[in-house]
């Protein structure tokens, strides 16, 4: 499956049975999140210490638009488009800018709670990574069969989701929600582990870094998010 989202299935040829070739594509995706990861928490750190950058922000509320069309687009982008994920220094550019719109955008929802409310979940959501991330390196359970069974329950939980959003609001069934996403992107980081880590069923092409670091991150993100909502007071 080559041209499915740079996935590979074992029963073709499997780049990770070159270990030098896996051990340097899993550094390069790490090393890219680790990136992207202290792009966000500085972009959010401001948002929740500087209260004049959360307040300009919501004097101009377009601001949010704009960086949820770039991230929407940037995202598909980078999906879509093998051949730009794929051409440096191209991919690094959209992968930064999606991340600086993607982080912009936590931000603003970050500055509506407490600092330390923001500071335990981003505490809870580093146990649960890390957590995960051992689950994902065991080799009893491959997860990756439950790709495109995911691919199902995450479009139907987007649309409950839209329609919530517009059509209804109640606490309880907020809190059910985000225990459901949760739930759900902490099952979609052991996936997209497994398959950068390789040795499964499905595992992603050692040129597709650049996707598989969109995925993980993606992933951290949504976990810190429904996170935050959860245990937040308010």
């Amino acid at each position: 499956m080559g041209n499915n989202c740079g996935m590979d299935d074992e029963d073709v040829e499997n780049p990770f049975r070159d270990q030098p070739t896996r051990k340097a594509f899993v550094a390069k995706v790490y090393l890219t999140l680790f990136v992207q990861l202290l792009v966000t928490a500085a972009i959010v750190a401001v948002f929740v210490y500087v209260d004049e950058v959360a307040f300009f922000v919501k004097e101009n509320y377009y601001l949010i638009w704009i960086a949820l069309g770039l991230t929407i687009v940037l995202m598909v982008m980078l999906i879509c488009c093998e051949s730009l994920r794929r051409t440096p220094p191209t991919n690094y550019i959209c992968l930064l800018l999606f991340t600086m719109c993607e982080s912009f955008l936590v931000g603003v929802t970050a500055s509506k709670y407490a600092p330390d409310e923001v500071l335990i979940s981003l505490g809870i959501t580093g146990a649960v990574v890390l957590g995960l991330t051992l689950l994902a390196l065991q080799k009893c359970i491959d997860f990756t069969p439950l790709y495109c069974i995911m691919i199902i329950i995450t479009t139907v939980f987007a649309l409950f989701t839209i329609i919530g959003i517009f059509f209804f609001y109640n606490r309880i069934l907020h809190v059910v929600y985000a225990a459901i996403g949760v739930t759900l992107f902490s099952m979609w980081l052991v996936i997209d582990t497994q398959m950068i880590m390789g040795g499964r069923r499905l595992a992603i092409n050692t040129d597709e870094y650049i996707y598989a670091a969109l995925q993980l991150y993606i992933d951290i993100v949504m976990v810190f998010q429904y996170i935050l909502t959860l245990f937040s007071e308010n």
